[in-house]
């Protein structure tokens, strides 16, 4: 046979020509090498000739044999099974090395014949399967029939730059919504947090991971088996355990107990006699930090393991803040002449962290009239020995000053540089007061995170230091400098530590625990949530708008007849929101697949304001 020679520049008009007037012979590969381009032709050579002549190509026809194109599917349809052929489905998904495909029944007894051509059409096929059931079942799975290759259903495949494992007979998937599984993700803003309702075996909490900054994503999955091939794809895709929750159960049941479990575990400050106590227990805190008068440890050890211990009973985790004062002498490790004395005060409150339900105890590494230039060799000296009692280690919590050596964040970094400490305890109003820079508190905080288990002192504060002592620190809520909706995104364990004009009713204290709780409710929530559950999401709808965040958007999946696009979508939706008393903006909506004739999977975006 023959063909055109010619150089890269003519390709593109030589292959024009060729096809306008049906001389490339399509039977055939088109050969190229680094600088030129080898067409197979048909016809008259002659032609051919004038045609490029005309055009001014360069050409050269040369006589050769080409390689024959592969027959495709289609091709060997129509040469096995002539006319007939146009009762096969020609369409068919491909998911790993599994080509699934429909037979009708008509034709059943075709089928191998139909699985064989499949599998030489397709050389990356090492299975063919054919549906033998509709989706079925709580979890819409379907069975499906061998008809060629190898008798497998586990298969790996690759979409949207993401590697997933799975058993097509035991979760739900769809290759299909390939792309619109990246749309969503490409919706999702940097530092989301994101929940995905019915996440199978995590194809959309990976994609969102791979294409955004989202911050974390949790994914819910009542199947046990999708359950756990989202562990394993979570490790194909080399997801940080931080980064992806995977919760196996049902979303009725876990997205209220996320909910509960995502809000910071914040506590409050107080005496451990009951008066004090009682006033504090009404607000249901998750912590009680206790402060300790002189004589509480030397005098009334019995009674405060007796009150933690009723604690526990209710669920109440403890902290311990050291006395100021321990057998009538201050407690200071920076002090040379109160050292033995101050480590007797740390071994008693040791005794006290036996109990299960005791967090640690809280240090002041120094006291604010210490002499300066001795207290931090001293206090170096004397904290590193009692760092070698590994109990001492893992319960103290050594908390920032508002002056001093321990008071800056360059001098912060540097002691604790100099420390083997697994804790520390972030005093707000100290930093501010020491500091007044919000923004620096918070790179702090999370340069802290990185390195130690770190427990907060929450307050308010104005940076201005007040009573007759100048011991006063704190201010009631909103009266101060500091913007707890920024801040409370880096705080997730504490207490609330604020000066009350009267400790007994607590009122500023209180106060800056409902409104901190208040703020942690709403953070508690999520960004943005998926419901890819066409067919029955509507159920679930009541827990998409409990779990949202003000401004937040959920992607909510239906299936529409075509002419229904999108008013009863829009109905529905509104509707359900009227129902919860929730007002909600329509975004957009995106048809993501057809099911069956003139039936749609939709897909609605709208954020709940």
């Amino acid at each position: 046979m023959f063909g055109v020679k010619v150089r890269n520049l003519f390709a593109e008009r030589t292959k024009s020509f060729l096809i306008k007037n049906k001389l490339l012979d399509t039977r055939f590969l088109i050969e190229k090498t680094k600088d030129e381009v080898i067409f197979p032709t048909k016809g008259e050579l002659e032609l051919i000739k004038k045609g490029l002549e005309e055009g001014k190509v360069e050409f050269k026809i040369l006589e050769k044999d080409f390689v024959e194109k592969k027959k495709g599917y289609k091709e060997l349809l129509e040469e096995e099974f002539g006319e007939n052929a146009r009762k096969i489905k020609r369409t068919f998904e491909i998911i790993g090395d599994i080509l699934i495909t429909e037979i009708p029944k008509e034709i059943e007894c075709f089928e191998k014949k139909i699985g064989e051509i499949l599998l030489k059409s397709n050389p990356n096929i090492k299975t063919v399967l054919k549906k033998a059931s509709a989706h079925e079942g709580d979890f819409r799975t379907q069975r499906y029939k061998l008809i060629a290759g190898i008798d497998k259903r586990e298969t790996i495949y690759v979409e949207n730059n993401c590697r997933f494992m799975l058993d097509v007979e035991k979760v739900y998937f769809s290759t299909k919504l390939s792309s619109e599984r990246l749309r969503v993700a490409k919706r999702v803003s940097n530092g989301e947090d994101v929940l995905v309702m019915f996440s199978g075996y995590g194809a959309y909490p990976i994609t969102i991971l791979k294409h955004s900054n989202s911050r974390i994503v949790y994914a819910v999955e009542l199947n046990k088996q999708a359950h756990n091939y989202a562990l394993i794809n979570k490790n194909l895709n080399k997801i940080r355990d931080e980064r992806l929750v995977l919760i196996n159960g049902d979303v009725r049941i876990e997205v209220p107990k996320l909910l509960e479990q995502r809000k910071p575990k914040i506590g409050l400050k107080s005496h451990w006699g009951s008066e004090e106590l009682n006033v504090r227990l009404k607000r249901n805190p998750k912590i009680i930090e206790f402060y300790l008068r002189p004589g509480d440890i030397e005098n009334k050890s019995k009674e405060i393991k007796k009150c933690i211990n009723d604690l526990g009973k209710k669920g109440i985790r403890v902290m311990l803040h050291q006395p100021f004062i321990f057998n009538n002498k201050p407690v200071s490790l920076s002090d040379p002449g109160l050292v033995e004395n101050s480590k007797d005060c740390y071994n008693q409150l040791l005794k006290l962290c036996s109990q299960d339900n005791v967090l640690g105890f809280i240090m002041h590494p120094y006291r604010s009239n210490d002499e300066e230039e001795t207290k931090e060799e001293v206090f170096l000296k004397e904290i590193k020995e009692l760092l070698l009692n590994e109990e001492f280690k893992e319960h103290v919590f050594i908390e920032n000053i508002n002056t001093g050596f321990f008071s800056k964040p360059e001098d912060i970094k540097e002691l604790l540089s100099k420390l083997e400490i697994n804790n520390v305890c972030f005093d707000l109003a100290h930093f501010y007061i020491a500091n007044k820079d919000q923004d620096l508190m918070i790179k702090t905080i999370i340069e802290l995170k990185k390195q130690f288990k770190v427990y907060f002192h929450i307050a308010d504060t104005d940076g201005k230091l007040r009573g007759k002592d100048k011991s006063i620190d704190t201010t009631d809520f909103g009266k101060g400098k500091l913007d707890f909706n920024k801040i409370m995104d880096f705080i997730d364990f504490g207490v609330i530590e604020v000066y009350s004009k009267n400790e007994l009713e607590a009122k500023e204290m209180l106060n800056t625990f409902d409104n901190i709780q208040r703020i942690l409710s709403e953070k508690s929530k999520f960004s943005r949530i998926v419901m890819p559950l066409p067919k029955t999401g509507q159920n679930f709808l009541n827990l998409a708008f409990q779990a949202i965040r003000r401004k937040g958007t959920i992607h909510f999946y239906m299936f529409l007849e075509e002419k229904e696009i999108p008013k009863k979508g829009y109905e529905i939706i509104k509707k359900e929101a009227e129902k919860y008393n929730k007002r909600i903006i329509f975004k957009e909506y995106n048809i993501c697949g057809q099911i069956s004739p003139r039936k749609y999977r939709v897909c609605f975006d709208f954020q709940v304001v």
